[in-house]
């Protein structure tokens, strides 16, 4: 064990003494081996030959360790990241070695000027259809959240004072829509969707007031033709509730979204009488105003 640590010791000084030395002691110290090796061009079957020969070599954890050492802070260039990049574009990675980096990154905390780096490299980024394509299918039935407290308070913070554009808002919201729209009677219903806290609100008070009167169909449960109304009656009366959130049912974020008007004409349309009860209003006394008056005018 304490020869270990010696030798240990012994390659910590030569690596720094190593770190020490000048161009000039360099060239010296190498002048018969390392300097005939300046500028040659090593052909592609010596390159395989040296690949196929380094191939399944374990490298111990000291050694990582000094090569980690000895290239951080180096500086790359641009030309050297575009030969990386290149090199790994269209890598397939084995499910193992995915662990592995996966294991090596775990509890990794990047500081914020990395984070920074990060965000300034991707901004303006513009990803093909195809690239778009691979991610869906990597990301689909993959679960979303739940996201602890911290979490949501982040990405709150990280979206704070974010403008959209009219055209990224306007592509949003059409992503939205098509999404839904495009979504089988069988994959609606497997979705699953449950009321959120302000609708169970809602309905809370529709059944402490009017017993049995009214549904949770905003689970896709019931359309009225491309529409799918958050709240139906289901004793007598052919009428809908539409809750409207502040962020889902803004014209601000989503351009495309239907207004309070053009909905009631809608369902109008279509012999049925609507109430909106927006969400910066939302509260008991609130919500059997509004809706008394699908009972009393």
């Amino acid at each position: 064990m304490e020869e270990e640590k010696e030798a240990i010791v012994e390659e910590e000084e030569a690596y720094d003494l190593f770190k020490s030395w000048t161009p000039e002691m360099l060239a010296y110290k190498f002048t018969k081996r390392g300097l005939a090796q300046i500028g040659r061009v090593v052909s592609t079957e010596t390159r395989l030959k040296i690949s196929s020969s380094e191939r399944g070599k374990v490298i111990d954890a000291h050694t990582r360790e000094a090569v980690s050492r000895a290239t951080m802070g180096r500086p790359c260039s641009a030309s050297t990241r575009q030969k990386l990049s290149e090199a790994n574009t269209g890598r397939v990675r084995s499910e193992e070695t995915l662990k592995r980096m996966s294991l090596a990154n775990l509890g990794r905390t990047i500081s914020e000027e990395h984070k920074k780096k990060i965000s300034e490299g991707n901004r303006g980024q513009v990803r093909s259809p195809e690239f778009c394509e691979r991610m869906s299918e990597i990301r689909l039935g993959k679960p979303h959240g739940p996201f602890s407290a911290e979490a949501r308070a982040n990405m709150s913070k990280a979206h704070l004072g974010l403008v959209y554009s009219k055209a990224h808002r306007e592509a949003i919201s059409e992503g939205l829509s098509g999404y839904l729209k495009n979504l089988s009677t069988e994959e609606r219903r497997g979705r699953n969707l449950k009321a959120n806290s302000c609708e169970e609100s809602i309905l809370e008070v529709l059944e402490a007031q009017w017993k049995g009167d009214w549904k949770f169909t905003g689970d896709f449960s019931f359309w009225i033709g491309t529409k799918n109304p958050d709240f139906t009656n289901i004793n007598g009366k052919k009428a809908v509730i539409e809750h409207f959130g502040q962020y889902y049912h803004s014209q601000w974020y989503f351009p495309n979204t239907m207004s309070e008007e053009a909905t009631i004409e809608y369902y109008k349309a279509w012999g049925f009488r609507c109430i909106i009860l927006k969400e910066e209003y939302l509260c008991s006394d609130y919500v059997v105003g509004e809706v008394s008056k699908l009972y009393y005018e």
